[in-house]
């Protein structure tokens, strides 16, 4: 394995900017040849990217490049408000950068059917600060940050506010059978929120989704510096189910999920055949709440020796949704992705597809489309009070007299059906 680590560091401060404004801040992939792009932080197999402001601890991204060369990737940073939207701070205001932003880590592929090129990069670095807490998104191109190769999200917070949550079963008759129910309160101390109605924003995630989090809830009542938002119906979130499952660690047997293994050009794998669980009984197991982890068994850098592996897919459904039938999860950057539509096969009726996955052990479910754009589990998964979740709530505050939304306080739990 040839390892290149380029380390050319030329002292200068980045003279462009960029507005952003015709970018949207999403997690999404725009090139075809990139493929498990991962936002972690540094040492931690699944996470969300957040980190602490003027913390030691760092985020680190990686991805491949089915291209298989070298590609000198650029990288920049965008400063974003709570609800996602570009701020009104400039790039010196909330960033340092002594080193031009390209990205040097990078690793060919291993003895591989399918070959590829690494690329990684741990950020804040000793020539990468950030200045402000906030919203961020990461965006990495080849010749103009307009034209991005990807874009991923993550957030840099202060440690300002204590949050306490309890997430159970939902409280109203209606949704009790399918919903769970986030409270929460905020205890500020000593920290001044004259206007709380108005200065404070609260974004609460489901596992890893942005696209179906709650946003703008007010707290109902203050007291003794504490802010409670204990409602019955605004913050409820439908149960989900636990996540499907497949594992390709190893291709010289078969495994978890996996019903056959082929050898073409590439390593193909038959998930085995499935169905709806809309209407079955819930059964709990521990999966990783929409994550995957790569592996490559008996192999030394999992990084550059896996392999990519063609999955297909086959899903019973007796008949074709308007709004089609999608993988979902992290593996597809939790977006509703054309990439990873599958096709209805009327004569079987079934939905079919295939798709080029890093060796590893996945979790994922199917998906429709919203008329709005976002996912859509219940018509093939179904929804139990029971499901295992995570849930990370996030307090944003913008004070008076600054530009931006300052992120003073993350809490991440797991709810287990009670």
């Amino acid at each position: 394995m040839t390892r290149k680590h380029l380390f050319s560091i030329l002292l200068f401060a980045a003279s462009f900017s960029i507005t952003g404004q015709d970018i949207p801040a999403v997690n999404n992939v725009y090139d075809d040849n990139i493929r498990t792009v991962r936002l972690l932080r540094v040492g931690e197999t699944e996470s969300m990217p957040f980190v602490r402001l003027g913390a030691n601890g760092a985020i680190k991204l990686m991805f491949d490049d089915l291209a298989a060369d070298f590609k000198n990737y650029q990288y920049t940073f965008l400063h974003c408000n709570a609800d996602w939207t570009p701020s009104d701070l400039i790039r010196a205001e909330y960033m340092e950068t002594y080193q031009q932003e390209i990205i040097r880590d990078y690793n060919f592929s291993f003895n591989t059917y399918v070959p590829y090129t690494h690329y990684e990069l741990s950020f804040p670095n000793q020539y990468i600060k950030f200045t402000k807490s906030g919203n961020y998104l990461l965006i990495v191109y080849l010749d103009t940050p307009d034209e991005p190769a990807f874009t991923l999200r993550f957030v840099i917070y202060e440690d300002v506010v204590n949050i306490s949550s309890d997430t159970h079963r939902a409280t109203t008759a209606d949704q009790m059978a399918d919903h769970q129910q986030v409270d929460f309160s905020i205890y500020h101390g000593e920290y001044p929120i004259p206007d709380a109605f108005r200065d404070l924003k609260v974004t609460v995630m489901q596992n890893h989704r942005w696209d179906n989090a709650i946003t703008n809830l007010k707290p109902r009542f203050m007291s003794n510096n504490t802010l409670n938002y204990d409602y019955d119906l605004e913050n409820n979130f439908l149960g989900g189910n636990e996540f499907r499952e497949f594992n390709t660690k190893n291709m010289r047997s078969l495994s978890l999920r996996v019903r056959k293994i082929e050898i073409d050009t590439a390593f193909v794998a038959y998930v085995m055949d499935e169905e709806s669980r809309r209407f079955k009984q819930f059964i709990t197991w521990e999966d990783l709440n929409g994550g995957y982890r790569i592996i490559k068994q008996d192999g030394e850098d999992e990084h550059t020796e896996a392999d990519y592996i063609r999955m297909d897919f086959k899903l019973k459904y007796d008949y074709p949704l308007p709004g089609g039938c999608y993988l979902f999860g992290e593996l597809t950057n939790w977006r509703v992705d054309p990439k990873y539509a599958l096709t209805y096969n009327h004569d079987e009726g079934t939905y079919t597809g295939q798709f080029y996955f890093k060796q590893g052990f996945y979790n994922y479910q199917y998906a429709t489309m919203t008329a709005a754009g976002g996912a859509d589990t219940t018509p093939f998964e179904g929804d139990h009070w029971q499901t295992e979740n995570e849930y990370t709530i996030i307090v944003y505050h913008r004070e008076i007299g600054i530009r931006y939304d300052r992120v003073i306080g993350i809490t991440t739990s797991n709810y287990i059906g009670d």
